[in-house]
């Protein structure tokens, strides 16, 4: 049911912007993580949760344009 949940999640008309919001937020979640994860394998949403890690790694980027 998980999968099925992500790979519609993944394929939504408001796009990769909603997805990362809401895997944010569900990840967030300690009992859900290892669940989604899992999850997430079997949904075929490879590009999708690429595209969230990525967005993940540039929010963790210091700002560095103040200097």
């Amino acid at each position: 049911m998980a999968a099925t949940y992500l790979s519609r999640l993944a394929h939504n008309s408001a796009g990769q912007e909603v997805f990362n919001a809401v895997m944010r937020d569900l990840l967030a979640i300690p009992t859900l993580r290892t669940h989604l994860l899992s999850a997430a394998e079997n949904a075929n949403i490879e590009q999708q949760m690429q595209a969230f890690q990525k967005s993940l790694r540039e929010e963790r980027k210091p700002d560095t344009s103040a200097t």
